[in-house]
């Protein structure tokens, strides 16, 4: 989970155009993905917003409301940078 309210079990973006529980972030077997859960501002990659789950590349460009974050796979605790 992905979003602004602290506890989420994921990573908290605590800036006022994320929601509180913005969008979430899935490993799979063909790869990263995201899913925007109806925020008010909406979730991006790499320009377009998400409708359903859009696949997530390496270095890809995340943006949750206005805050931009850069893909980094690796460990789940380090795999974003804002």
């Amino acid at each position: 989970m992905i979003g602004s309210e602290p506890g989420t079990g994921g990573f908290q973006i605590p800036h006022p155009s994320v929601s509180p529980q913005h969008a979430v972030m899935e490993a799979t077997k063909d790869g990263w993905f995201v899913h925007d859960l109806e925020s008010e501002t909406g979730t991006f990659v790499s320009g377009p917003a998400t409708s359903g789950w859009a696949q997530v590349l390496p270095f890809d460009r995340i943006r949750f409301g206005s805050v931009e974050c850069v893909f980094e796979p690796g460990p789940i605790q380090r795999y974003m940078h804002f």
